[in-house]
């Protein structure tokens, strides 16, 4: 049973590997096709365009970023269970070959629940103990935010107002780059 919900946890861990891997790899073919709206735009002159594009190419780079930090823990998750498996795999096998007598079936049975104690990551209540602390520090985040808000210690709309002045400024630059790639032609 032990090695069955390690299977399944390894499963679910590398199947959201693999999802996060095909959305950096879609998010980062969109971000490739606005560059290339963005260029052609500015091929025929109509520089507005080209930053609108450029706008939509920054905040997908900034969505790539955030899937990328996700990606690379998710692969430490899944590296650490596949490790853990293995090791599960091993001591289970070591304890089927030396079944037979009565005595060696209980050293068994007492490894298999000191496995148990091990493995407990792996068990599919410990994931959702894990998703449930993550969204209770979601909450907890969201609730210092609102506090912040509302004491005013946070004006969003200032911060907003900055977000946005980067985001202009990261497509000006690369409007300005645009401009020196077309004149090289």
């Amino acid at each position: 049973d032990a090695l069955d919900d390690a299977v399944a946890a390894v499963g679910r861990a590398v199947a959201n590997e693999k999802m996060l891997e095909k959305q950096l790899v879609a998010k980062k073919e969109n971000a490739q096709v606005w560059q290339q709206k963005a260029e052609a735009a500015i091929t025929q002159g109509d520089e507005e365009q080209a930053r609108k594009a450029l706008m939509q190419k920054v905040v997908i780079e900034e969505a790539i970023d955030a899937v990328e930090k996700a990606l690379v823990e998710a692969r430490d998750v899944s590296q650490t269970l596949k490790k853990r498996l293995a090791e599960l795999k091993i001591k289970l096998a070591s304890a089927q070959a030396r079944q037979g007598a009565l005595s060696v079936r209980k050293e068994v049975a007492q490894l298999r629940s000191e496995m148990g104690d091990h493995v407990g990551i792996m068990d599919s209540e410990a994931f959702a103990r894990f998703d449930q602390y993550c969204r209770d520090v979601a909450r907890e985040e969201i609730t210092a935010q609102v506090y912040a808000e509302i004491s005013g210690q946070i004006d969003p709309v200032l911060d907003k107002s900055f977000e946005r002045l980067e985001q202009k400024k990261r497509v000006e630059a690369e409007i300005q780059a645009l401009k020196a790639k077309q004149t090289q032609f």
